[in-house]
């Protein structure tokens, strides 16, 4: 999913392409930013594409993989640049999850 979001963003925009991990407890959230202000064309719920049709998957597997995801439009970019756009997801552990005890060092 991640080199999905990456794709994209080489692929149809011009530009610094910057990929964020955070593990936010207890889910990861993927982040994918780029220099373009102009969101992909897709609807959360639309159907796949054609099968003949060359492209226009990757958003619905994302849809139907991430447990979360969206995407905005950035007023100001990474280092104080000029804006964008951000797409994540987020993917996030069961509900048995027990986060590990946190290590204090002398």
């Amino acid at each position: 999913m991640t080199c999905e979001l990456a794709t994209n963003s080489v692929r149809h925009t011009k530009g610094p392409v910057i990929v964020r991990m955070q593990w936010l407890c207890p889910a990861l959230r993927v982040s994918v930013w780029d220099a373009s202000p102009d969101l992909p064309p897709f609807a959360p719920g639309a159907a796949m594409p054609d099968p003949t049709a060359p492209s226009g998957r990757g958003l619905p597997i994302i849809e139907g993989l991430a447990d979360r995801w969206g995407g905005c439009g950035s007023v100001d970019g990474p280092n104080g640049g000029r804006g964008g756009k951000t797409i994540w997801f987020e993917l996030a552990l069961g509900d048995g999850f027990q986060p590990p005890s946190p290590v204090l060092a002398a």
